[in-house]
């Protein structure tokens, strides 16, 4: 069948899980489209170790809704042992809580409580110690299934403390929190500079220079990153054929064909 992302999505659960009153939402980004890219070239790697083990080569195949059930499948596992048919939640997390988008006087932050010390901090935090006591937020997923209750309170402390006075007092709390950063404020941002997080490589028909995530994967031996930017369509085809042993003539003759 045609597909695309965000069918992916959709028949996933994700879409449903993600939604608020009744509707479901989309993300704007392809994770299942990237996702599946992974995947497909992690079928590849392992399929070379294959080879190199037996001499046998193999068809490796990848799909976006195999890729879009693996991401849900925590969500899947839910529903078969407990038929619980949730419904979606918009920003908050159903699992555990606070886990939601704030807003302060001057942006929005998430934070992300997971266990108990953690909710203990920031229930110290919050000056709500007596919440400890309370059966309601005993656990992860009791705090998860009263989370409402909890991201009120986390949003009216939010509300009188500017993004980088909430972050500094969660982060001195050991609390996860992070701010909600707009495209413009990722590409400023001092951490992604120091680290080299992203290259500029120039690109044809953009007058300035384009920049592109290094290679997000590290290795203490190995000497990996961007060598050089993505092809434009059809770039590389000759140079490509001509190295699996076609001639100019077959090549030409593949063109003609619209084969490539």
């Amino acid at each position: 069948r045609v597909g695309f992302d965000l069918l992916g999505q959709a028949m996933s659960g994700g879409m449903h899980i993600s939604g608020l009153d009744g509707e479901p939402r989309r993300t704007q980004i392809p994770y299942v489209d990237y996702g599946t890219a992974l995947y497909a070239a992690f079928g590849t790697m392992a399929a070379l170790m294959e080879r190199d083990r037996t001499g046998q080569g193999q068809m490796v195949e990848a799909s976006l809704f195999s890729t879009s059930l693996s991401f849900t499948n925590g969500l899947l596992v839910e529903q078969a042992l407990l038929d619980n048919n949730r419904q979606g939640v918009g920003n908050r997390g159903y699992a555990h809580a606070p886990n939601d988008v704030f807003q302060t006087e001057n942006g929005w932050i998430v934070t992300m409580v997971v266990g108990r010390p953690i909710f203990e901090r920031w229930a110290g935090l919050m000056e709500e110690p007596h919440w400890l006591e309370d059966e309601r937020f005993e656990t992860d997923i009791s705090r998860g299934d009263h989370a409402h209750l909890i991201s009120e309170r986390m949003a009216r402390w939010c509300a009188e403390r500017t993004t980088e006075a909430a972050l500094a007092q969660l982060e001195a709390a050991r609390i996860p929190a992070g701010p909600v950063y707009q495209p413009r404020q990722v590409l400023a941002d001092p951490h992604v500079i120091a680290r080299n997080l992203m290259q500029s490589f120039p690109y044809p028909g953009v007058e300035t220079s384009v920049p592109l995530v290094d290679t997000p994967v590290r290795f203490s031996g190995i000497k990996a990153g961007i060598r050089h930017r993505a092809p434009t369509l059809g770039e590389h085809t000759r140079e490509v054929l001509a190295e699996l042993g076609y001639d100019e003539a077959e090549i030409a003759e593949l063109r003609e064909a619209r084969i490539v």
